[in-house]
């Protein structure tokens, strides 16, 4: 439909709006491209960005939180149940390992590169919070 918002619109008023400064409706706009693509690192990047130049720590350890929760959830997490047979199973997991995707205990080894940066993020925002909260 003419009348549907797109996540390439809102990420272009997002940008315009942080780009001019106006924070709050920047941070409503990436907010909203969270919701329409939830799997796409961008917007959570350029929200934690903008969190980080108002040093709001907390808001921005909340989309990191987010971030990670949803991201690993969608790599990391055991398959979903699914009608194979045990059969083509047990291949396709024999293959992973020989591939080098999991490790023996059937754990990921490919991590994206998203998760891992805002792992390290999370460690520094809790420090800077836990700095704060010392000062006050």
């Amino acid at each position: 439909m003419a009348g549907d918002i797109t996540y390439k619109d809102v990420m272009n008023e997002a940008k315009q709006a942080a780009t001019e400064e106006r924070f709050d409706e920047a941070a409503k706009a990436y907010t909203k491209a969270i919701k329409l693509r939830p799997l796409l690192a961008e917007p959570y990047q350029r929200l934690m960005i903008l969190y980080r130049k108002k040093k709001a720590y907390q808001k921005e350890l909340g989309v990191i939180n987010t971030a990670l929760l949803k991201f690993e959830q969608f790599y990391l997490s055991p398959p979903r149940k699914t009608k194979l047979s045990s059969a083509l199973l047990g291949k396709t997991k024999t293959l992973a390992k020989k591939l080098g995707l999991v490790d023996r205990s059937g754990s990921h080894v490919f991590i994206p590169e998203p998760v891992i940066t805002w792992r390290r993020r999370k460690q520094y925002v809790m420090k800077q919070l836990r700095k704060k909260h010392a000062a006050s």
